[in-house]
């Protein structure tokens, strides 16, 4: 196998190199290494050819046994016979081939002498002698041999070499290994850059002289070559997109001759540069030297690269920071500084090239976890794991910046009396002041409390208007600042509804608009309120700020999420699991009843009473739409998909929420709506199952029609299916209701009630004359004796419905037959009266 070093070869090199190689190929390769490692022993790899005196098969051959690199290396045996192995053909067309190396080991009863010769035609003849004989080192180690090539071989374009046992020793059973076989080569066609220089003193943003001096090292002229001289700014020591300098042209050079070439380098970036200066030449044999380098220290200056906010305080997990603001004109490369606290410890900020751009920001802490604790950080973030977890103390503390060579860039010592604790940053007021000044520290008052890699929030700019918060509710109010140090006399403020949640504000999702005449100083506040309200849920809104003339359009605008209450019922409990089996969880389905798409983010759940609000859970971080008539089962754990598996796919909508508890003997289930309005409540009693199940356990409570009181006993029963419970599909004892054709109804009519989860319930509809009124609702059997009493004075409106799943008041199945229906019902002022009857029958299934 080809071994590449250096440069990569071209691709025709696949055994040791092809037999023939068009000229020039072997230039874009110093050294050629064959270790007999891509073939399987006891084949030779492609090209080379063995003498078959001893073995038809071939004297030498590939062998896996003590190679010098595994895992092959040659072998021959009996070094009193004659033999040799010889390579593919080489084309040194305009190389100079140098040097031969391989590794040799014998057995100590191989004394035979050992030669190497060459062939300039392609192995026809052998005439040219590498070396002369080889002897037995004397040891049973690899011996490393290096032969310089005759000049001989220079230019010619087939040459072979030939590794010959002479076969005059006396020990047939002796062996010989070769490995490792290296040709060093010189290419005939060479330029290097030898130096390169820079013009003294440096600073940044000036301009410097830049020289190198270039070599002839071939054998030939080089005509029209050219110098590359560029910045490495990434630390890749290669030529990148914006990058370059200048690019200059080269006189003709014979060999062995020199010439100096320069170039200029304006608006020099601070920090430690370095300087490249690459020649061009097409044909150039060996690479390795076309590029020389020269580091380069443009000192930045004390106030170059200032401190402008540091988190000393930092709240929850968020680790500490020290934001850095370039005020040059010019990149600052960070590379070799240093921050520092209190102590004398200093601590590398990069070791490798990194560049802050003129006006621009760079953040330093030691852990990436302050990226979760912000929107968004504009600009760099330099990661310092040699900063220790407590760089900076709460009570106080220094950090100073220095460059590369130990000078002082910028520091600062702080104190609590500052600002900037509870996890709000200490910021910089002004740029331009110094450091020192506590009147040019404060507390940031951005949203976020901290505004690293972006401009500080108590900045100060001529005209700088913004809004600094906003606050939803009924109204949705916005407080504008004036930030700069211009009066501002009139702004108009606009208020958006981002309905496609994109956070980019369109015309078409403009809401409202005013425009503010009104003179705000420098520092001012005022409060605009917008009359708008945010429909039912959560609505990402944004509101802007339009002034002439305001110089920082980047706090222009502010963002809050809105909620708008939902009409109670909209989303309502419809089946309960609160004492699941072992293997199940318990769980609470949801319906959607309205006839629009209900979105889930912000809603709650929570058991509680009106003294103790419980646990509440979140249902919904994120946007989730549940489509008119779905259901959504919120579940404690995923073992609701293996009790359940319908729900793994499919229509099945399944929030998994964990820690839902709700309690065996009964409890209270709040739904609320982002808002926290309460839009559904139901405090449950195990008493509501059905009596004739004896055990309850893993069997759920279901709603017998959604449009039933949810609060109402009459309203719920046990689930009929033999899973005990029917989550995200309708319940096993639903019963459909009809709309009342006549002042009472019923539906169904028949019904069955005998647990089999088919028309176990009927549905009692009825409308009355009066507007609100008190309702007494009975069942008599056909011999007019009382059965059950369904309502007993319970307030009513206009239109209502109950449920009666055939049991008497002993809940106990009443017999098969006819039954009457009879509701009283007197008005609101107890001056009228309204009697309806019907007839409902109690059958038995076909």
């Amino acid at each position: 196998m080809i071994r590449k070093r250096l440069f990569p070869l071209a691709s025709a090199f696949v055994a040791f190199l092809l037999l023939l190689l068009p000229a020039g190929q072997l230039e874009s390769a110093l050294q050629l290494t064959e270790s007999f490692d891509g073939t399987v022993p006891p084949t030779l790899p492609e090209g080379w050819l063995s003498s078959s005196v001893r073995n038809p098969s071939g004297d030498f051959v590939t062998t896996s046994s003590t190679p010098h690199t595994p895992p092959n290396a040659i072998l021959s045996s009996d070094s009193k016979t004659a033999q040799w192995i010889v390579t593919p053909v080489f084309d040194f067309a305009r190389v100079r081939p140098e040097r031969l190396v391989f590794y040799e080991r014998r057995s100590s009863s191989h004394n035979s002498g050992f030669l190497i010769d060459a062939s300039t035609d392609g192995g026809a003849a052998f005439t040219i002698v590498v070396c002369d004989t080889l002897r037995n080192p004397g040891n049973t180690s690899y011996v490393r041999r290096e032969l310089t090539l005759p000049a001989q071989l220079a230019d010619r374009q087939a040459v072979r070499f030939r590794f010959r046992v002479v076969g005059n020793g006396t020990g047939s059973t002796g062996s010989l290994r070769i490995d490792d076989i290296t040709i060093i080569v010189r290419p005939a066609v060479d330029l290097a850059v030898m130096r390169v220089e820079a013009e003294m003193p440096l600073s940044p943003g000036a301009s410097t002289r830049l020289r190198a001096l270039v070599e002839n090292t071939g054998s030939q002229s080089a005509i029209g070559a050219f110098v590359h001289f560029y910045f490495d700014t990434d630390g890749d020591s290669a030529e990148g997109t914006g990058e370059l300098i200048g690019t200059i042209p080269l006189p003709p050079l014979s060999p062995s001759d020199s010439t100096w070439t320069d170039s200029r380098a304006d608006s020099l970036p601070a920090g430690v540069l370095r300087v490249c200066a690459r020649v061009d030449f097409p044909g150039d044999g060996d690479p390795s030297n076309n590029t020389s380098f020269l580091d380069i220290n443009v000192v930045p200056g004390p106030g170059s690269l200032i401190i402008g906010e540091i988190l000393h305080s930092p709240s929850g997990g968020e680790p500490e920071w020290v934001e850095l603001y370039n005020r040059l004109p010019v990149p600052v490369n960070l590379q070799g500084m240093t921050v520092a606290n209190h102590s004398s410890s200093r601590y590398q900020i990069a070791s490798r090239p990194l560049f802050v751009e003129s006006h621009q920001y760079a953040v330093l802490t030691r852990d990436s976890a302050m990226w979760l604790y912000h929107a968004a950080v504009p600009s760099k973030s330099v990661i310092v794991p040699q900063l220790p977890y407590y760089f900076l103390s709460n009570g106080g503390d220094a950090v100073a910046l220095y460059d590369v060579q130990g000078a002082t860039i910028d520091s600062v010592r702080y104190a609590p009396a500052w600002g900037g604790e509870g996890g709000t940053s200490l910021e910089r007021i002004d740029t331009e002041q110094p450091a020192a000044d506590s009147t040019n520290w404060g507390s940031s008052i951005d949203p976020e409390r901290s505004t690293p890699g972006r401009e500080n929030s108590i900045a100060r700019l001529e005209r700088d208007i913004r809004v600094r918060r906003i606050v939803p509710g009924r109204p949705i109010t916005t407080v504008v600042e004036n930030f700069g140090r211009a009066e501002v006399g009139e702004f108009r403020l606009a208020l958006y509804a981002d309905r496609d949640r994109d956070s980019f504000l369109r015309e078409t999702e403009k809401v409202e608009e005013q425009e503010i005449r009104s003179t705000l100083g420098r520092g001012d506040t005022t409060v605009v309120s917008f009359l708008w309200q945010p429909p039912a849920g959560v609505v990402h809104i944004g509101v802007t700020v339009d002034a002439a003339g305001d110089m920082n359009r980047r706090n222009d605008t502010a963002w809050c999420d809105a909620s708008g209450s939902f009409m109670r019922g909209v989303l309502i409990m419809n089946e309960i699991m609160y004492e699941p089996l072992a293997s199940s969880c318990e769980y609470v389905e949801l319906v959607n009843r309205a006839d629009t798409i209900v979105d889930l983010y912000g809603w709650g759940l929570a058991n509680s009473t009106a003294r103790n609000r419980g646990t509440q859970w979140i249902i919904a971080g994120s946007h989730v739409s549940l489509q008119p008539g779905s259901y959504v089962v919120l579940a404690g754990d995923s073992s609701i998909y293996s009790s359940y598996p319908e729900t793994a796919g499919g229509d099945s909508r399944v929030i998994l929420i964990n820690g839902i508890s709700l309690g065996n003997s009964g409890d209270a289930v709040v739904l609320t709506d982002p808002t926290g309005a309460v839009i559904d409540s139901l405090h449950y009693l195990p008493s509501w199952h059905n009596p004739a199940v004896r055990d309850t356990r893993g069997v759920s409570l279901e709603r017998i029609h959604p449009r039933l009181e949810t609060n109402d006993p009459r309203s719920w029963s046990s689930c009929v299916e033999r899973r005990g419970g029917t989550p995200g599909k309708q319940n096993s004892i639903h019963a459909e209701s009809q709309p009342a054709a006549s002042d009472l109804s019923f539906a169904p009519n028949p019904f069955s009630p005998d647990g089999d989860g088919v028309e176990d319930f009927t549905v009692i509809q009825y409308r009355l004359k009066f507007r609100a009124a008190r309702v007494r609702i009975r069942v008599f059997d056909a011999a007019g004796r009382p059965v059950r009493t369904l309502v007993n004075n319970e307030p009513a409106g206009t239109f209502s419905e109950t449920a009666w799943d055939g049991r008497d008041d002993a809940r106990s199945r009443v017999p098969v037959g006819r039954y009457i229906i009879l509701l009283e019902a007197v008005d609101e002022s107890g001056a009228d009266t309204e009697t309806l009857r019907g007839v409902v029958v109690v059958a038995v299934p076909l």
